[in-house]
């Protein structure tokens, strides 16, 4: 039986990377402060993906929530949650076995100030396949718009057996790919790339796979 879903971390951890105090934050069925206006900024004005009434859907209050916070303010953010919990079926039509031991993660987002710096998206990665390990879960399920970037982390199965996904944005038609990676794995190869300082903290509050 599947463990029940739970926050990673009990309250606010300080993170210090390259000199710099973020704060990391986990919430479950819970919207993270500044959750709204981060995607907005990113997924509404600058990649204009999404429509303001898409920038928060059901499953944000019911999932669970990486949050990385700077000087007070939301930089980079990961949902994650159970497949059979998550748009991921409805959406590519998958059923079954292919569900089975499966987590969702969505909407990985840094700031764009923030990109080129602190290896924020590893961290989010990490952690969030962590939560998902931890939870009983063996493999991690998502929809990605850019192939190129996912496999410059890690190597996925792309699932081009099903029918094309595609999502409805703000001012065009895009498409996603679904792609299947195994969440230890997933995990270790984000661990391998964290900042030192960063993996000393996972290890000293027991934010490890073992």
């Amino acid at each position: 039986m599947l463990q029940e879903l739970h926050t990673l971390t009990k309250g606010p951890l300080e993170l210090d990377i390259d000199g710099e105090t973020f704060i990391l934050k986990t919430y479950l069925c819970e919207i993270p402060e500044g959750l709204f206006e981060l995607r907005k900024m990113v997924y509404g004005e600058e990649q204009a993906f999404l429509k303001e009434d898409q920038l928060l859907l059901p499953e944000d209050y019911t999932c669970h929530h990486v949050c990385v916070y700077h000087s007070g303010i939301l930089v980079a953010a990961m949902v994650g949650m159970p497949v059979d919990q998550s748009p991921y079926p409805e959406m590519t039509g998958a059923t079954g076995e292919e569900l089975q031991s499966c987590y969702f993660s969505s909407k990985g987002i840094v700031h764009p100030e923030y990109r080129s710096r602190f290896r924020l998206w590893p961290l989010l990665t990490y952690l969030t396949f962590l939560h998902g390990t931890k939870s009983g879960y063996n493999d991690n399920l998502s929809l990605f718009e850019n192939k190129s970037f996912v496999e410059l982390l890690m190597d996925v199965e792309w699932l081009s057996h099903l029918p094309d996904v595609f999502y409805e944005g703000d001012n065009h038609r895009y498409q996603l790919f679904p792609a299947r990676v195994n969440l230890k794995y997933g995990a270790e190869e984000a661990w391998e790339v964290l900042d030192p300082s960063v993996q000393n903290a996972m290890q000293e509050n027991r934010l490890t796979l073992a």
